[in-house]
């Protein structure tokens, strides 16, 4: 067979390839020994069953190591992340944090590759987040599929299973038409049971009120999770809506902060806003970090640009808050506190303006990601819904503007008494019907209206109809029709049917003041067309009037052109006789003078042929009786 190669102690020790490179030095000389008296065949068969003995026994040994080195698989109670604030500042923290303590969970180990003591780290990839503090700093561990760095405090919403998400592309300024969009994503969310909500912001502000209370209605969310993504910048608006999400993870170079509000000043240029709205968006924001468990003097000092933030530290337990002076000053036990120098962003006329990374020591964000897939990436979930913003959103926020949401009830109300005026499928009807549908499909688009006006609407035409032609004079029909159709514009323009709050009466009184203003304009046009049309000059040729008999002067003092008879002076008069054409039960067709006249009997019913008598006349409405 030609010579046996040989192995050396030093060579098992040194060579990487070697499948029993790890083995110790000692063990790696007995097998070096076996090998030497490999050749005694005497020897062979012994050593072949020490050597196999040896090999599975080291095999077993190098696996169990491998199994105590991975991570387990069942972590321990995950602290609250914000238990490392100091113990006497509890009473800062949301009811919602206690919430968010979460039982013991798996989660799957990921693979690495063995590097020596003398290597350098692998970098991190995944999300960064900040090192646990004090005495809850046991060592590191991985989340899920991502590595943690330093001491990681566990993000529960990085390890949890969620059924769908839904990511939301948020990238403009903050506007009317983008103000409507994400609410009505955000209904929409609702609708389809989406339990994981991603609103990606790249936005440089907007209006104060539209930021406020979309960054108010995310915080009151409560039957799914939401994330702030920021990629590039979350500035004035921007970082408001964020301070409203659950959680806000950022690139490391993104930006968020700086809400100071401003106003267009008298010389065209933008200048900081009085105190007394400063002082508004102070509470605002101060109330959303705290629900959401974030420091709040970080989230004023980025609306105030005089508020000085300092670290305080508790020297009991290690854990690091951010406070304002006036928080300072109502601290209990003072003497447990270390007060550091202020933060370098914030105050000395700066609105505070933090990048990613900073913005994660702040505790202001839970983690950075170098790029949206490495969030989804760390996120787990079934199935995902991806938007943005598309020439519908924009249709829809146009055609919802009040002055445009007036202009087509105008239309339609003048089109709809046109119509019903001279019933019969005409330009008008067809025009009342696009507007009508045009108002109430922008507005389900919108959120605000459903089924349900549309059928209230429906039924106040058909009252109106009822009135009109089957119960003539103004009775119970026509008054409960307006009603209904006035009831069912009004909740086509909002989302409630009774205000509860401010907020809504004062949309309330908008959308009252829209509908009833379009009925009012109708109706007082419906007035100038009877009594002014008469008076306003070239306004007269739009006025039908009845022609005259025999070719005299109309009573606009025009010639007719031609002779019109009088229709009811040919009909047959009291006391004339004819012969019944058809039957009578109780209407007909009779015979008077060669003229072939409709009429009707008192209730009885004759033959053709029988001789009638006229008893009376109502109008051109004929009665007759057998003679």
């Amino acid at each position: 067979m030609g010579e046996h190669a040989t192995i050396s102690a030093d060579t098992v020790g040194q060579t990487a390839d070697y499948p029993f490179a790890a083995l110790p030095q000692h063990k790696a000389k007995l097998i070096t020994k076996m090998s030497h008296n490999w050749n005694n065949r005497s020897n062979r068969g012994a050593f072949g069953l020490c050597f196999a003995v040896l090999i599975a026994s080291e095999i077993c040994c190098i696996r169990a190591q491998e199994a105590a080195d991975k991570p387990s698989t069942a972590t321990s109670k995950i602290d609250n992340p914000f238990d490392l604030l100091p113990v006497e500042q509890e009473n800062f923290l949301p009811e919602r944090v206690e919430r968010e303590r979460v039982e013991p969970e798996s989660s799957q180990p990921t693979k690495s590759d063995p590097v020596s003591q003398n290597s350098e780290p692998i970098p991190q990839k995944g999300p960064q987040l900040p090192p646990a503090e004090g005495p809850n700093a046991a060592g590191a561990e991985k989340v899920g599929a991502v590595q943690a760095v330093g001491l990681p405090r566990v993000d529960r919403v990085l390890t949890e299973q969620y059924r769908r998400a839904m990511i939301i592309d948020f990238d403009a300024p903050i506007f009317g038409a983008q103000h409507a969009y994400l609410n009505n994503r955000l209904d929409r969310a609702q609708r389809v049971g989406v339990d994981l909500i991603i609103i990606r912001i790249t936005s440089p502000g907007g209006l104060l009120k539209e930021s406020v209370q979309l960054a108010r209605r995310l915080s009151e969310i409560d039957w799914a999770t939401t994330i702030a993504y920021i990629p590039e910048e979350a500035i004035s608006g921007g970082a408001i809506i964020a301070l409203g999400c659950d959680r806000i993870y950022m690139r490391p170079r993104g930006l968020i902060g700086d809400a100071g509000p401003i106003v267009l000043g008298p010389d065209g240029m933008f200048e900081h806003v009085e105190e007394k709205h400063v002082s508004y968006l102070h509470v605002a924001m101060r109330e959303l970090a705290e629900s959401k468990g974030r420091p709040s003097a970080l989230a004023s000092a980025m609306a105030d640009r005089s508020l000085k933030v300092f670290p305080v530290r508790n020297k009991t337990n290690g854990g690091t808050n951010y406070m304002s002076t006036e928080q300072i000053s109502k601290l209990e036990n003072a003497d447990n506190f270390e007060i550091g120098a202020s933060i370098p962003e914030a105050g000395e006329n700066r609105f505070l303006t933090v990048n990613g990374t900073r913005a994660m020591e702040l505790k202001l964000a839970e983690a950075t990601f170098e790029s949206d897939s490495d969030l989804l990436d760390a996120l787990t979930f079934d199935s995902s819904i991806d938007t943005r913003m598309n020439w519908v959103d924009r249709t829809v926020y146009l055609l919802n503007r009040p002055w445009l949401s007036g202009l087509l009830l105008f239309v339609a109300l003048i089109a709809l008494y046109v119509e019903l005026a001279a019933p019969g499928i005409s330009i008008a009807g067809l025009t009342s019907l696009a507007c009508f549908g045009v108002f109430f499909w922008s507005h389900a688009l919108g959120g605000t209206s459903g089924w349900l006006e549309v059928l209230i609407f429906v039924l106040g035409v058909m009252c109106i109809v009822v009135e009109i032609f089957l119960l003539p004079g103004f009775g119970v029909f026509g008054l409960s029709g307006i009603l209904l159709i006035l009831l069912s514009l009004i909740m086509a323009t909002q989302d409630f049917v009774l205000p509860n709050n401010a907020i809504q009466w004062e949309q309330f009184q908008t959308n009252s003041l829209i509908v009833l203003g379009s009925v009012a304009v109708v109706g007082i046009l419906f007035l100038a067309q009877l009594l002014l049309l008469d008076s306003l000059p070239g306004l007269k040729r739009f006025q039908l009037r009845t022609p005259s008999v025999d070719g005299a002067p109309s009573a606009a003092g025009t010639e007719l052109l031609f002779s019109v008879p009088n229709p009811i002076a040919t009909l047959p008069q009291i006391g004339e006789q004819g012969i019944a054409e058809s039957v009578l039960r109780p209407s007909g067709k009779v015979i008077f003078d060669k003229q072939l006249v409709d009429v009707v009997t008192e209730g009885d019913y004759l033959d053709a042929g029988t001789p009638v008598e006229v008893i009376r006349r109502e109008g051109n409405r004929i009665i007759v009786r057998k003679t």
